[in-house]
Order: C-alpha cells, then structure tokens, then sequence
C-alpha cells in the first residue's frame, strides 16, 4: 500500500493471510444519558501488539478515527435498545 500525500510505502494487512490480525478494541462507556444520547462520553480504542503499524495504517487509510468520533458512536453504533441490554444484563450500572 501507498500513502497518497508522500508516495512512500506503508504495511498493511493482508487481507489473505492464514491467521487473523491481533486486533484488540475497548470501548469503554466514561457516562451514559439514555434521554439524551448526545450527552454520552465513550471512548474507542485499538490497538495491535503485533501489527500496531498496521493497524494505524488501517485507521488512516479507512478513516476509523473520523467515522468513530462520538456522533457516530451514539447514533449508529450504541443505540438506546443496545444500550438497554446491556443495562439488563449487568454488563453497565
């Protein structure tokens, strides 16, 4: 893979290879409203302990960053109904 802006090479994943990427991703929930979606703080965090230039490589070029920022989050990713289960659950108090 190339970087547009300098023209030099990246790594990047393989998206062929025989195991899978060691990928981890927190999500943690700082404060949750279930009135007002907009007031939730949550926080998304990836990270590679094998493939960490990868995976920066991934974000930039898939724009991981600028989808995940907290709008999105609240709207299309932690809608009330998920949020709500997780309540019942007992995965959040």
């Amino acid at each position: 893979m190339f970087c547009k802006a300098s023209g030099k090479k990246r790594k990047a994943f393989y998206p062929f290879a025989n195991g899978k990427p060691d990928i981890s991703c927190l999500v943690t929930i700082h404060s949750l409203d279930f009135e007002d979606p907009k007031k939730n703080d949550i926080t998304l965090q990836l990270e590679s302990a094998t493939g960490q230039e990868e995976l920066d490589n991934w974000r930039d070029v898939y724009g991981v960053d600028e989808r995940h920022q907290p709008s999105y989050i609240h709207y299309d990713f932690l809608r009330i109904p998920f949020l709500e289960a997780c309540f019942v659950k007992g995965y959040i108090k």
